[in-house]
């Protein structure tokens, strides 16, 4: 939500297509412009034929594919994305893709033994690309910590 929150506010547009859980309040309250975003619930059996045409028109896409999108079926979407300067973001990977984050959440901030609230992610992964070697990256999303890192378990058990 955050990433579509960024990129409707600063006044681009986006599609979310094949999530029909998104929280659009939580885009809303997080400054995006709803009014800027275009929503496909379920773009089955023609995924491709959908994202296609978006691609080409908007700044960004996010698609967390249900099943793996099929080579067939990427290839068509690649064309169109080499003539334009829209993100594509798929969760779960995309054939031939340029770059793949890989990546877990190490720990929290903020949760105590049974109480409180999470005010920081801390994620570990690795970023790799056609022909590059990869990059492990270590980041702290929210409120740094100040006291020592909750396990992703700790989480876990939270929720």
């Amino acid at each position: 939500g955050a990433l579509l929150a960024t990129v409707t506010a600063s006044g681009g547009c986006a599609a979310v297509v094949g999530d029909p859980q998104l929280a659009l309040a939580a885009v809303e309250a997080a400054g995006g412009d709803l009014d800027r975003t275009v929503v496909i619930p379920d773009p089955s059996p023609h995924t491709g034929a959908v994202l296609g045409p978006l691609v080409e028109g908007l700044d960004l896409v996010l698609h967390p594919p249900a099943p793996p999108v099929a080579p067939t079926a990427a290839r068509p979407v690649d064309a169109r994305l080499r003539r334009s300067t829209c993100a594509l973001v798929v969760v779960g990977g995309w054939p031939g893709a340029r770059l793949h984050l890989d990546w877990r959440v190490a720990g929290v901030t903020g949760l105590g033994r049974g109480s409180g609230r999470i005010r920081g992610v801390t994620l570990t992964g690795r970023a790799h690309g056609q022909g590059q070697p990869p990059v492990h990256f270590r980041e702290s999303l929210g409120e740094p910590a100040t006291q020592p890192v909750a396990s992703s378990r700790l989480l876990e058990r939270a929720l």
